[in-house]
Formats: structure tokens, sequence, C-alpha cells
């Protein structure tokens, strides 16, 4: 129950928000809205809402320098992360408004560098400006949850949660359809279904606060607890 003191150099804004965190061997990567000033290099750097830390002394690993964490601009807002075997998924309002705005990327867990080719570092038109607050993989998919996500270049649907090729963020998966709508804060695989936490989430019959559905098809299960109040995490 001893607590460990991180020696992290948070500076900047009055309110220092994590919101996303994700281990991968002996890595963990901190993604929200700060600046870290103490980044260990000579002269020492600066990092904007992406820091990688060792998990058990809090040490600032150098090396991992994603470009969205270089300038203020770089990343606004980092609100989501999954660490995979071999990538770190990142969403938020990642880069300044034009064309080179991400909201979903996949970042190299060694030095941090933007994984482009194939590997669904585009634009997903997630709307709503917290865009993405939960993400896991149910493979082949990632399964994104959050505000209003609307997937596609032409055609957005908003929808709480949506469904995207695991290697290719390109693919969306027309057939990964859930009949829910309203806000998904969370998502979590439990075996072949998809647990997504939120506000009031309805389909075809009303969910309340918490719902289940298939992780291939989105269609809702018979799971269906009456919630009286908002689930804003799953484990």
């Amino acid at each position: 129950g001893a607590v460990t003191v991180f020696p992290i150099g948070f500076s900047g804004p009055e309110n220092i928000l994590i919101k996303a965190l994700t281990v991968l061997n002996e890595t963990l990567y901190v993604g929200g809205k700060f600046t870290v000033t103490n980044v260990p290099t000579v002269p020492p750097a600066t990092r904007y809402n992406l820091i990688a830390v060792s998990r058990f002394s809090g040490f600032i690993f150098p090396q991992w320098v994603p470009s969205q964490s270089t300038s203020p601009l770089g990343s606004m807002m980092v609100s989501a992360m999954l660490a995979t075997c071999d990538r770190i998924y990142v969403s938020g309002q990642l880069g300044s408004l034009g064309p080179n705005l991400r909201t979903f990327v996949p970042l190299n867990p060694v030095n941090g560098d933007t994984l482009e080719t194939g590997t669904g570092a585009v634009n997903f038109g997630m709307v709503n400006a917290e865009l993405a607050t939960g993400i896991t993989v149910a493979e082949p998919n990632i399964l994104i949850s959050g505000d209003a996500i609307g997937l596609g270049e032409s055609v957005r649907i908003p929808r709480p949660l949506a469904a995207v090729f695991v290697r290719n963020g390109a693919t969306i998966f027309p057939s990964f359809s859930p009949d829910l709508a309203g806000s998904g804060a969370m998502v979590a695989l439990s075996g072949s279904r998809v647990l997504v936490a939120g506000r009031l989430l309805t389909g075809g019959s009303t969910r309340y606060n918490l719902a289940a559905v298939e992780s291939m098809t989105g269609r809702p299960t018979s799971f269906a607890p009456r919630v009286g109040s908002n689930v804003n995490h799953l484990v």
C-alpha cells in the first residue's frame, strides 16, 4: 500500500489532466493535457501531453519521442491509449488544425514514431472534441467508444461505438453496427462480448448506462442491467 512518487516534472497549465494510461512490458505510457519539463536529455527537453516512463520508478524514457509530443500544437489533448505487442494506439486532438490533424494514430512503442503506412494513421472523422474515450482490441477489429464518433470521409454517422480493422484503420467494418445511441464512455472486452458504458444508451430495446454487444457484429445481447446512473469506468 505504499505510495510511489514518480519524479515527473509536470508544469504549465493550472489543471494538469491525466486522461489515459497504458502499460507495455516495463513501460508506462501517459497521455492527457500536460507539460513535462525535466526529460533527461542534454539540455533537458520538454514534452507535451505524451510521455513514456518506467512503471517501477517513473524515470522518463527520453528515447520515446512522438512527433505529437514535441510542441504545444503537436497534440492538444490525448484522450485514450491502448498498448498492443507492437504499437501504442493513441486517440485525441493530435496536431494543429488543417491537413496535419489526426484523431487516431498508432505509435512505435520504442521510439514513438508514427506508423503511417497501412496502420491506421488517418483522420477517423471523430466529430466530438473529446474524441475517443475508450479503445480495446477484439481481433480482427479495434473497438472505439466515445462521444458522437462518426467514421468516414463523406458520411459521418454518430455512434457511441465503432469498429475498424486492427491493422489498417482506414478499413471501417460496416457489418459492425451496434443498435446503440448516446455517448459511450468506456469499452472493455469480455469473452465474445463487448461491454460499453456511458450515458444512456438506447437501441431496439432500452439499455441504461451499461450494455453488451457481440464483438463481431455489434448486436446487443440480452445483458441489460438497469443501472441508475452514469458508468464512467470498466475493468
